[in-house]
């Protein structure tokens, strides 16, 4: 079976991580992914390098939205073409402004579509005939609960068409090591660096200074990359300038966020940032633009995943008084626990959702409704 994945970015973004997860665990479930990377004139960085080295196919085209419109004929043109070269059976769609694209191209190669819906922004769906492109939509698969009703709040669509399938967590590469003592506090926070983030990050820096006065021994790093980093790197410095020490480090962009938790007593973050952490055996807080979700343990997990770890629902604002509050008045964070980990094992292993992902494929492919 192969299945066409589109969606707007294809750089460092969830999309790109799950998506190769996915492609992983699929391969020897007989599901053969085919990417295309849009040309994004705004591209944080390309993720082509990784695709290569794992050996997924892939193709790039003008598919992002700031220029598709632009291009519209020449993209279908280029895409039919690359579907009938790679005998495409199924596609995948993962953007609201990629699902008219989507939907012309099922229907001129006769071929079905499902799309995941990621999150609650306004970006998921497309800005116009909502109803009208749903039809020729054979599955939708919100990545949490909140994303599921977000969708049934703005779509008519069959219930029974509407299924689950979490963020893919790759649980073989995040091998637990314990921390060596190197007298730190050290917290790792990891995001995009853009705007609908900036709280977010700004929260951890002010956090990590009102901590380090009562506590020099701390310290943050910042992973990511995005269009705010520049402004961020700049703020770290003026942080750092007016704490005399080197508190907060920002470094750009990590392929492999596993060897920085390694080192970290505490991971801040949201959606798979967190769920790669717990995989790690670190501890792991949501710290969200929306809200602070706290520490993720086996008792508030599901409420959490319900809305994909992303701290919206939290009764805690984000700011940095607030999170400095929570980590002040906790004792020494201990590591993920085994039911932690087992519950975000069950429900985010790659390989488990791979086989939830082929069914899905197979029962479209057979006609299911």
């Amino acid at each position: 079976m192969n299945v066409l994945v589109l969606g707007n970015y294809f750089d460092r973004d969830g999309l790109t991580s799950k998506a190769l997860s996915e492609a992983a665990y699929l391969a020897p479930l007989g599901v053969r992914l085919v990417i295309v990377v849009p040309q994004n004139p705004f591209a944080r960085a390309g993720a082509v390098a990784k695709l290569q080295a794992l050996g997924i196919a892939h193709y790039r085209a003008l598919t992002h939205f700031r220029i598709l419109y632009f291009f519209f004929p020449v993209t279908v043109w280029r895409l039919v073409r690359i579907m009938r070269r790679e005998k495409i059976d199924l596609l995948h769609v993962n953007h609201g402004r990629t699902l008219l694209l989507g939907v012309i191209l099922g229907w001129l190669r006769r071929v079905p579509l499902v799309y995941t819906i990621h999150g609650v922004s306004g970006r998921e769906l497309p800005l116009a005939a909502r109803g009208l492109l749903f039809r020729r939509v054979a599955r939708v698969l919100p990545v949490s609960e909140e994303s599921a009703a977000f969708f049934a709040g703005r779509v008519r669509y069959p219930a029974r068409q509407v299924v689950i399938v979490r963020n893919a967590i790759d649980f073989a590469h995040f091998t637990p090591v314990e921390k060596k003592a190197d007298g730190f506090f050290s917290m790792l926070y990891l995001s995009r660096l853009d705007h609908d983030k900036r709280r977010a990050v700004e929260a951890a820096m002010d956090a990590a200074a009102r901590i380090f006065l009562l506590r020099p021994q701390a310290r943050l790093r910042i992973l990511g990359d995005g269009r705010q980093y520049g402004r961020i790197r700049k703020r770290a410095r003026a942080v750092n300038g007016r704490l005399g020490q080197d508190v907060i480090t920002v470094e750009g962009w990590a392929d492999d966020p596993a060897r920085f938790m390694d080192k970290c007593d505490l991971v801040l973050g949201v959606g798979r940032c967190v769920l790669e952490a717990v995989a790690a055996g670190r501890p792991a807080l949501v710290l969200g633009n929306e809200g602070i979700g706290g520490r993720v343990t086996a008792e508030n997990f599901p409420v959490l995943q319900a809305t994909n770890f992303s701290g919206r629902g939290s009764a805690v604002a984000t700011s940095g008084a607030n999170l400095a509050r929570i980590l002040l008045a906790a004792p020494p964070f201990a590591p993920v626990d085994e039911r932690t980990r087992a519950l975000a094992m069950d429900g985010h292993d790659a390989a488990r959702l791979a086989a939830v992902l082929q069914r899905v494929y197979l029962e479209v492919l057979a006609g299911g409704r």
